[in-house]
C-alpha cells in the first residue's frame, strides 16, 4: 500500500468530539473513585503499550511513580482510495451498506511520494473488527482505485497519527480511562 503524508491540519481522529463513538455507552463502570473525581485529569509518564480493542486502542501508561494506567483512546482509524469518482462512490456505498465502514468521506491529503494534494476517500472503521473485512473488500476496487495506509497494522498506524514514539516520554489529559488529549 502506499502512504499518504497526515498534515497537522488534518483531523486525525475522524469524529469529532460529542459525536456517536464518544462517551459514557462506550465505557465500562470501573469499581473506585467516582466519575466525577476523575474528570480533567492528566498524567505523564512512559508510553508502555499500545493495542486495539473492540472501539478504542487501549494506551498503557508507566508512570513516573512505578504504576501503570491503562487508558482508552476513542481512535478511528482511516485508509484512503483515489480514483474515479464512480468508482470512490461505489466504494464507499458498499462498505457502508454492509457496515464494514462507520464513515466515508471526500477530503484532500497530500500524497507521500509525489507530495501532491490529492482528492481522496476516507474509509472511517469505528469498530476495529470490520477492519479485516473491510481490506477483504478492497481486491475487487483495486484495478481502478488506489489504496492508501491499507496495510499498516493498527498500533503503528495509531502511533504515526498521534505522534507518538514507543516507550517515548509522553503527557495525556482524559476523563476516567478516556483519553481527551
Amino acid at each position: 500500500g502506499r502512504r499518504l503524508r497526515m498534515t497537522p491540519r488534518d483531523d486525525i481522529t475522524g469524529v469529532s468530539r460529542g459525536t456517536e463513538g464518544y462517551g459514557p455507552a462506550h465505557t465500562t463502570a470501573q469499581p473506585g473513585p467516582s466519575r466525577a473525581r476523575l474528570l480533567g485529569m492528566h498524567s505523564q509518564g512512559w508510553l508502555f503499550d499500545v493495542y486495539p480493542a473492540q472501539t478504542t486502542m487501549v494506551v498503557w501508561l508507566y508512570q513516573e511513580d512505578g504504576t501503570l494506567l491503562r487508558l482508552e483512546d476513542p481512535f478511528r482509524p482511516r485508509l484512503y482510495a483515489r480514483g474515479p469518482s464512480d468508482d470512490l462512490q461505489a466504494l464507499a456505498r458498499a462498505t457502508l451498506r454492509t457496515r464494514v465502514c462507520s464513515r466515508c468521506t471526500l477530503t484532500k491529503q497530500q500524497e507521500f511520494w509525489s507530495g501532491e494534494l490529492v482528492t481522496v476517500l476516507a474509509l472511517e472503521v469505528a469498530d476495529y473488527r470490520m477492519f479485516p473485512r473491510l481490506l477483504q473488500r478492497l481486491p475487487e476496487f483495486e484495478s481502478r482505485l488506489t489504496f492508501y495506509n491499507c496495510d499498516l497494522p493498527l498500533p503503528q498506524y495509531y502511533l504515526y497519527c498521534r505522534q507518538l514514539f514507543p516507550f517515548g516520554q509522553c503527557a495525556v489529559e482524559h476523563n476516567g480511562q478516556i483519553i481527551t488529549r
